[in-house]
C-alpha cells in the first residue's frame, strides 16, 4: 500500500487522491481518510523548531490551519507538536466538502467558515497554485521555500511576485520583523 502511495505522490505531484481515483477508482474522500489517518502513523518522525512556538505566540489575531489533508490528521500533528493552543481552528478537506486548495470552492468555504478580512489575512504556503488563488481573494501571500526542491534564482523570484507578496526560506526569518 505504501508503495502505491509513494508512486502516486511522485507521479501526481503530491496529489494522492486524484491518483487513486484515476488508477483504482477509489473515491477521493476514502483515500484521504486512509492516507491521512494519524492512528496508523508514527508521529515521532516529525518535529518543529522551537522558534515556531515563539512565532505563533507573537501573532496578534487568529491563526488557522488550512490543509489538503483531514482535520483529524492536522489536529493530531498539532497536538503531538504542542501547537494546539496556538491555533484558533483547523480546516481540512473533510470540513470543506472534500474540496482542496487551489480550488476556488475550497477557498470560498474556508473564507465563509472563518469570516476572514482579506486585507488582514496572511497566507503562508509552499504551493504557487495555492498562493495564486489566495491572492485572487485579496489575501497577503508568503511563499516559504524551505520545502521546495532546488534554489530560486532571481529571475524566478521576480516572476513569482505576481503570486506572492513575500518569499522566505524559513519561518524563522519572520521573528526579527515581529519584535518582542
Amino acid at each position: 500500500a505504501m508503495a502505491a502511495v509513494d508512486s502516486a505522490l511522485e507521479d501526481y505531484n503530491g496529489y494522492v487522491r486524484e491518483a487513486f481515483e484515476e488508477r483504482y477508482n477509489i473515491p477521493g474522500d476514502i483515500t484521504v481518510d486512509r492516507v491521512y489517518d494519524p492512528d496508523t502513523m508514527d508521529l515521532s518522525l516529525i518535529s518543529v523548531p522551537s522558534y515556531v512556538h515563539d512565532l505563533l505566540d507573537s501573532i496578534q489575531g487568529k491563526v488557522y490551519i488550512y490543509t489538503n489533508s483531514t482535520e483529524k490528521y492536522a489536529n493530531a500533528i498539532m497536538d503531538f507538536l504542542g501547537l494546539t493552543d496556538h491555533v484558533d481552528g483547523t480546516f481540512g478537506t473533510d470540513s470543506l466538502d472534500h474540496t482542496r486548495k487551489p480550488a476556488k470552492r475550497s477557498f470560498d468555504l474556508f473564507t465563509q467558515k472563518t469570516d476572514l478580512d482579506p486585507a488582514k489575512t496572511w497566507f503562508f504556503e509552499d504551493s504557487l497554485e495555492n498562493l495564486s488563488m489566495a491572492r485572487s481573494f485579496g489575501w497577503h501571500t508568503v511563499l516559504t521555500t524551505e520545502f521546495l526542491s532546488g534554489n530560486l534564482h532571481e529571475k524566478e523570484r521576480q516572476e513569482l511576485s505576481v503570486h506572492v507578496d513575500r518569499i522566505i526560506e524559513s519561518l524563522d526569518e519572520l521573528l526579527p520583523s515581529i519584535g518582542p
